[in-house]
């Protein structure tokens, strides 16, 4: 795949959002208000949409008609923004739709969409901070006559419904993820269903959390986990800047690696995004890593195939053979098809609540083959 710059002012073709529009209205916490806005009587669509200052773009099929919708949430505020798709391939033409939303549950800090259990229908990964701990939540997508509706997924097993795993001595506790971080869901052993990635509590190694439903007999309507891999990808990431050490070795983490004791933080977590992506279309799983301290995205290229995962390379400041990613406060990636035309394009987004800039908070690299 060859991502190239399409546009900082994300205009959707054709439907402009105001994420980088000065004067866009930020989110607000209280919700947002819809009415109509007219300028010299011709309707404004967006008029009075309200700002996007921290977006996390995802598609999912919201009026299942069969194609992708566009669920944005934007993390200040905790807002839900909804676009639907009524373009046909190659010719998107995106409007927005609020009553999209009305279904999704409320989130915070963040939220993924994906397909768990291949049913066709999108499914709701979010942070569990209102359940007072670090994890994540689930809820299932289903069709209500017609209507996508979602039902938060239980753990019974476990002291809170958020995914668990069991530590070394049989422990069970939930699988961490920072309130700011953004973790990576992706079928990373390729056996067919939705693992895990996030950083450990120190924030300086991504564990992987293996996805085991399938193989323990459950089927993959259910999400079961063990920690397969504390040094996924064998690379280091400094917690105190957004340096990332490579590792020469494919058994051995990069140096600074050092596996803390189960529970116990060994420092301080600074946040980190990551998306993962076939970038270099080898056939493994390459990642785009956003540090909270940089303007930057770091690519970093994966040297091995999966199930294993040895970074062999790296780019600092991707795509650094064309116009790269800087945006100010903690950048983040997100993967989804923008244009219709059936390949999966990039946006780079701010991903730090409170300083957030007013402008150009929204870059699509365009996938081009």
């Amino acid at each position: 795949m060859r991502f190239q710059p399409h546009a900082r002012t994300l205009s959707l073709i054709g439907l402009i959002l105001l994420t980088i529009n000065p004067l866009a209205l930020p989110a607000q916490p209280s919700g947002r208000m819809w009415f109509s806005l007219s300028q010299n009587d011709a309707l404004l669509p967006l008029g009075l949409a309200g700002g996007l200052n921290t977006p996390q773009f995802q598609a999912a099929d919201l009026d299942l008609d069969g194609d992708d919708d566009l669920l944005v949430f934007d993390r200040t505020g905790n807002q839900l923004v909804t676009f639907r798709n009524d373009g046909t391939p190659n010719q998107p033409d995106w409007h927005f739709a609020p009553e999209l939303a009305q279904n999704v549950p409320p989130q915070v800090n963040w939220v993924l969409v994906r397909d768990f259990n291949g049913d066709g229908l999108p499914d709701l990964f979010g942070h569990s901070q209102p359940e007072g701990i670090s994890g994540v939540r689930v809820w299932r997508g289903y069709d209500d006559g017609g209507t996508l509706k979602f039902e938060r997924v239980l753990f019974p097993d476990f002291q809170k419904d958020v995914l668990w795993f069991e530590l070394s001595n049989g422990t069970p506790t939930q699988i961490y993820v920072s309130n700011v971080d953004l973790p990576a869901l992706d079928d990373v052993d390729d056996d067919g269903d939705l693992d895990l990635l996030t950083y450990d509590i120190g924030g300086t190694y991504l564990e992987w959390y293996r996805n085991t439903s399938v193989e323990d007999g459950f089927g993959a309507d259910s999400l079961r986990f063990v920690r397969q891999d504390m040094c996924w990808g064998r690379f280091y990431e400094s917690s105190f800047s957004q340096t990332i050490s490579l590792s020469d070795d494919p058994d051995q983490c990069a140096q600074g690696f050092a596996p803390p004791k189960d529970g116990l933080p060994e420092a301080l977590h600074p946040g980190s995004t990551t998306l993962t992506l076939d970038a270099d279309g080898d056939g493994d799983l390459d990642a785009l890593i956003g540090d909270i301290i940089s303007p930057y995205l770091v690519l970093l290229k994966n040297g091995t195939t999966a199930p294993s995962a040895w970074m062999t390379e790296q780019d600092p400041t991707w795509p650094s053979d064309d116009t790269p990613v800087h945006i100010p406060f903690f950048a983040a990636a997100f993967l989804l098809d923008l244009d219709n035309d059936g390949l999966d394009d990039v946006l780079a987004a701010p991903n730090a609540i409170n300083n957030a800039p007013t402008y150009e908070s929204a870059w699509w690299y365009r996938n081009t083959g």
